[in-house]
């Protein structure tokens, strides 16, 4: 097995005390896994490897500091009345600053045969995270609370400062698309106080896809300061949350609105 040694290299911006008070767990031989089905896999085994790389730093950092649910509120107010929505997302308060793999290869499922369990065994040490910045925030006007199919979303976002953004859409607790940047649009710095348009140079056309009357689709704005890629169009939204909540809470800003969809 390859012994490799990745530094992820931070920049505390912050003197004085603070500095001081930082305080950061050494975890030994924390394994990570992800599992796939050997005959119908559509991801690489570099990319299953990565995300039990991801795996491994998720239960490091959890080890460390816990987890905790984030609550995004939004009262909305549509024709039909006043409706209440909520979005949770398991967040983790802790970053990654070593990591050094000890160990990593994939291995059949001993009970079902056409599994492979890709996995990581790695040393890791943890610093706690930081609080959400009050500073980096970001406006997003124009969307509606109700679209019919086949209609375009169109937006606007303003960020406070300069910085990157992924939009998301939950189309129930298990689908989840990354909707912006796309095939047409490349991701780009968002500069401070200016207005964005979209949908730029490919539409954001609303589709159905259950036979209810009327479908629930959540839109999640996440700005970062830094760019964070996400390189999945078509994922779940499991995986979507979980690059989420890697992110530190003090380099993210996230949005979300709830948009019903009906037919004509």
């Amino acid at each position: 097995m390859r012994r490799l040694l990745l530094v992820i290299l931070f920049v505390n911006l912050c003197v004085g005390t603070f500095a001081q008070k930082e305080k950061v767990h050494a975890l030994k031989n924390i394994r990570g896994e992800y599992w796939i089905t050997a005959a119908t896999a559509t991801i690489t085994g570099r990319e299953a490897m990565e995300y039990a790389r991801e795996d491994a730093k998720r239960k490091a950092i959890e080890q460390v500091c816990g987890s905790r649910i984030s609550v995004w509120d939004q009262a909305e107010t549509s024709s039909a009345g006043e409706s209440f929505n909520s979005l949770s997302i398991n967040q983790i308060d802790g970053e990654v600053v070593e990591f050094e793999v000890v160990e990593e290869d994939f291995e059949k499922s001993q009970t079902r045969k056409s599994e492979l369990c890709y996995y990581c065994v790695a040393n890791i040490k943890v610093k706690e995270g930081a609080e959400p910045d009050p500073e980096f925030r970001a406006s997003v006007e124009g969307l509606r609370s109700m679209y019919f199919v086949d209609e375009s979303l169109e937006f606007t976002v303003q960020p406070y400062r300069d910085c990157h953004l992924k939009i998301f859409l939950f189309e129930d607790a298990q689908k989840g698309y990354r909707l912006y940047p796309n095939d047409f649009d490349q991701p780009v710095l968002l500069q401070a106080n200016q207005t964005v348009q979209f949908p730029q140079r490919i539409d954001f056309v609303v589709t159905k896809t259950s036979d209810q009357p009327t479908e629930t689709n959540r839109l999640v704005f996440v700005f970062t300061k830094g760019e964070y890629p996400f390189y999945h169009e078509t994922t779940s939204r499991q995986e979507i949350e979980r690059w989420m909540a890697m992110i530190p809470n003090n380099e993210k800003y996230i949005h979300f609105a709830v948009i019903d969809i009906r037919k004509r």
